[in-house]
């Protein structure tokens, strides 16, 4: 438990067996704090059972979602938050990021409405892959073998299930901005002590928001893990394009034409700028002493990318102002 809360914990260098029983040892000690009477054998068939319905992928896997399971308790610990969570909260978040992105295809929901794929039918294009993800994992939790909530009455369980959907919707980026710009709103005018600055937040709001913080967390880590999941996030990227290309449609990424530690670096700085900088700044803010050095850090990678891009020679053609701007608009769609 203890090797999970540190922003540098490597997930990837974990064997599959040994990231399964991570998981399985993270909601034991969970729902032991929780005195939930879980059997074993549920929380180590239900860790098996999300690690075999994610797929393959380069970046939207097991791996992701463990990850993001990790960030997340690392920012439920932050002081002012977890005094508003109980054990229970944390089986019931860590249970939501683990199936955040339960059955990604490895292509994102612009891709879904554009080729028609049928979850884009049943949830009318709307937050097609996050209700996909949410819908996958009440599939597995209603196998009474996986069933993690099984000693929690139906009565009590409808709220719960309700706050999974929740925060995992909020995992769409098409929110991003909004949810960006609210909690700038949020922290304007609010009292500026030397602990940080003391934002009032709901539960609900909280959940969503540090779940959707988690899952894009990755360039706020030490730049070997940042770069690592870069290239495979970029790989996604990459491939989706190809598909659309295939598909007669204009890729959805055009200035990722190649992939190449380049285009990555520039893709990695737009999606800092755009995207990063503006959340994790805006929770340094509130939490200095704890996330500050995690804002610091995301500068230090920015610059290692600027210098990735200033020594190709393709820096020199003109390329565009803002580096990967284009892919970053993609990750709104």
């Amino acid at each position: 438990m203890h090797r999970l809360l540190d922003w540098d914990f490597h997930v990837l260098a974990l064997p599959p067996a040994s990231a399964v029983l991570v998981t399985r040892d993270l909601l034991t000690q969970f729902a032991l704090k929780a005195n939930m009477d879980i059997p074993g054998e549920i929380l180590m068939a239900f860790s098996v059972a999300i690690y075999k319905n994610y797929r393959p992928n380069p970046y939207h896997n097991f791996y992701h979602a463990l990850n993001v399971t990790q960030v997340l308790c690392l920012l439920l610990a932050l002081p002012d938050v977890a005094a508003q969570f109980s054990p229970i909260d944390y089986l019931v978040l860590s249970v939501a990021a683990l199936g955040h992105d339960l059955g990604h295809p490895g292509a994102n929901n612009l891709f879904m409405t554009r080729f028609d794929c049928w979850p884009s039918r049943i949830y009318q294009n709307v937050s097609v892959l996050e209700n996909y993800h949410a819908a996958s994992l009440f599939q597995i939790l209603r196998h009474p073998a996986f069933n993690v909530f099984c000693s929690v009455s139906p009565t009590n369980f409808a709220p719960i299930r309700k706050r999974i959907i929740s925060a995992i919707l909020w995992t769409d980026m098409a929110k991003h901005f909004d949810v960006v710009a609210k909690l700038q709103a949020k922290i304007q005018g609010e009292m500026v002590l030397a602990e940080g600055i003391i934002v009032t937040l709901t539960k609900p709001y909280l959940e969503g928001l540090l779940l959707h913080a988690a899952d894009i967390s990755n360039p706020m880590m030490d730049f070997e893990l940042c770069r690592d999941w870069a290239f495979r996030a970029c790989d996604e990227f990459y491939q989706q394009n190809k598909m659309e290309e295939m598909g007669g449609f204009p890729p959805s990424m055009p200035s990722f034409e190649h992939f190449d530690e380049y285009n990555v670096a520039k893709c990695q700085v737009g999606f800092i700028d755009a995207i990063c900088k503006p959340l994790f700044n805006s929770l340094a803010l509130m939490f200095p002493a704890q996330l500050g050095d995690r804002a610091t850090q995301l500068q230090k990678n920015r610059a290692k990318w600027e210098k990735i891009i200033a020594r190709d020679p393709r820096a020199s053609l003109g390329s565009s102002p803002t580096p990967g701007v284009s892919s970053v608009a993609a990750l709104t769609r």
